[in-house]
């Protein structure tokens, strides 16, 4: 996700930037109502338009006090009605409404993206221009994990779970880093199921002949 509720996450690539400070505060405090048991989705289809909507459940049960903290602190970073438990999702930038979550999800290509500046360059290939340096976490800010680890080396280690041959060095994934492994491994089912067996059209160029 790039965003919600004009929170943004970080970017990657040469234009890279940090995730706004409240960023990681809410995606800490949502995993932690998942884990809870407090967050539910739904699918509802509109009386109206007959398409299909996403809806966000936050439980409004009593709950031990550290739990009801993240959940008021997430109404108050999405800027939530608090005396509402369901709110729309949609597709956007800024919520228009405190009853509406609205969201901007990544590309594949943005995800492959972001996930390059966890590559550790050669800095031989910096100096060279090859490739743009990794993005550099502001200091004093609060920086979330890399999603992927992957290192590279002029020679391969034997403990590898992934590795690929590049410009004389060895790009590879440790197979004691579970986090990577589970990213690099969802990355693929994700890449798969996004394939499309139907071939396109090419295009047709006509040229008038009279």
């Amino acid at each position: 996700m790039q965003s919600i509720n004009g929170i943004s996450n970080r970017k990657g690539g040469a234009r890279g930037r940090a995730a706004d400070s409240d960023f990681g505060v809410l995606l800490a405090a949502l995993e932690r109502l998942q884990a809870s048991g407090v967050l539910g989705l739904r699918v509802e289809l509109s009386k109206d338009t007959k398409q299909e909507g996403t809806i966000l459940v936050i439980s409004q049960t009593a709950l031990p006090a550290e739990v009801e903290a993240d959940r008021l602190l997430v109404r108050k970073l999405l800027g939530l009605r608090p005396e509402l438990k369901e709110f729309k999702v949609v597709y956007g930038a800024v919520a228009e409404k405190d009853d509406v979550i609205a969201v901007q999800t990544r590309s594949g290509f943005q995800i492959m993206n972001l996930l390059g500046t966890n590559v550790e360059v050669p800095s031989e290939h910096i100096a060279e221009q090859r490739t743009y340096p990794p993005f550099q976490e502001p200091e004093g800010a609060q920086a979330l994990p890399p999603l992927i680890r992957i290192h590279a080396e002029k020679s391969l280690p034997s403990d590898v779970f992934a590795a690929v041959k590049y410009r004389d060095y060895w790009y590879w994934i440790d197979d004691r880093d579970f986090r990577s492994k589970a990213i690099f491994t969802f990355l693929m089912i994700i890449m798969t199921l996004a394939e499309n067996d139907e071939k396109v059209q090419p295009p047709i160029v006509t040229i008038q002949g009279n």
